[in-house]
Order: structure tokens, then sequence, then C-alpha cells
């Protein structure tokens, strides 16, 4: 499955990994759950919207997304 990251989410990254005071882990935890992203799309849990689920990011960070047709 492909993984997109739009601009704002992009920018948002950028933000918190100039912010931490891990960025390096940060950056590794965040390419570790987007490969499991990759292979199991529908593995994270639903948020409060049914089509959004949310990943977990490092101990304190958390990421939304959905998961189009295709890929479920």
């Amino acid at each position: 499955m492909e993984v997109v990251i739009l601009s704002g989410a992009e920018a948002d990254l950028d933000e918190i990994y100039l912010r931490s005071e891990d960025g390096e882990g940060f950056l590794q935890d965040l390419d570790r759950r987007l490969e499991l992203l990759r292979t199991f799309p529908l593995s994270a849990p639903a948020s409060f919207l049914a089509r959004v689920r949310k990943l977990r990011i490092g101990r304190t960070h958390r990421g939304f997304f959905t998961v189009s047709k295709e890929a479920a």
C-alpha cells in the first residue's frame, strides 16, 4: 500500500522533529510505524470518526489517517 503524507502533515512532522529531544528516534519510530501501515493498513484503531484511524508515534504524538477503498 502507498502511504501519502499531505503537505500540512509533513510540515507538522518537520516541526515535531525539530522540537524533539530525540529527533532521530522520532524519525525511526515514524518509519517503523509507516512500514507497518503499508503492510497492515487496518491495524491501527479507529478514532472518533469511523473512517479516520489513529497512529501512535513515539510516546506523545499521534497521527490520523484514512485508508482508501482500494487498500482495504
